[in-house]
Order: C-alpha cells, then structure tokens, then sequence
C-alpha cells in the first residue's frame, strides 16, 4: 500500500503498459456504451410496441361487444316483434 508521503515512479515499459491498457479501457468502454445504447432501444421500442398492441387489443374488443350488441338486437327483434303483435291481439 503506498503511503501519502511516499514517491512513485514509473518507468518507461510501465507507463507504456499504462497507455495501451488506458486504450483498451476507453475502447472497452465505448463498446460497452454502444452496447447499452443497443438495449434501451430494444428496451424502448419493445414498450412502443407493448402500448400499440394494447390500443389494438382494446379497438378489437370494442368492436367485438358492438357486433355481439348488433348480432344479440337482431335475435331480440323478432321476438319483441312477435310479443307485440301478440299484445295487439289481446286487446
């Protein structure tokens, strides 16, 4: 453990070593930005793409209710019809 009071020196081979493992370090970390930039955009896409298929899901649904609305009103009618003929005749 070095010492505040104590001097260190580096000789050439040493800072040498020290310069190329400096740029294997900044081109490591590049790569590893690079990296992290390639997952928040599959991260954010992915939740575009998450918030879409739930807008389409609930549209498929509306209209699912609708044309089970229509397709039960269509299957009412002819029995209200029925019922109210059948009302204007006990009168």
């Amino acid at each position: 453990m070095i010492k505040k009071d104590e001097a260190v020196y580096i000789n050439e081979e040493e800072s040498e070593d020290s310069g190329e493992k400096l740029k294997k370090l900044k081109k490591k970390l590049k790569e590893c930005q690079k990296e992290k930039e390639g997952y928040l955009n599959q991260a954010q896409r992915a939740g575009a793409d998450l918030i879409n298929y739930r807008r389409r899901q609930e549209g498929a649904l509306e209209e699912i209710v609708k044309r089970a609305s229509d397709g039960l009103i269509r299957e009412l009618l002819p029995v209200l019809d029925s019922l109210e003929m059948g009302a204007r005749e006990n009168e």
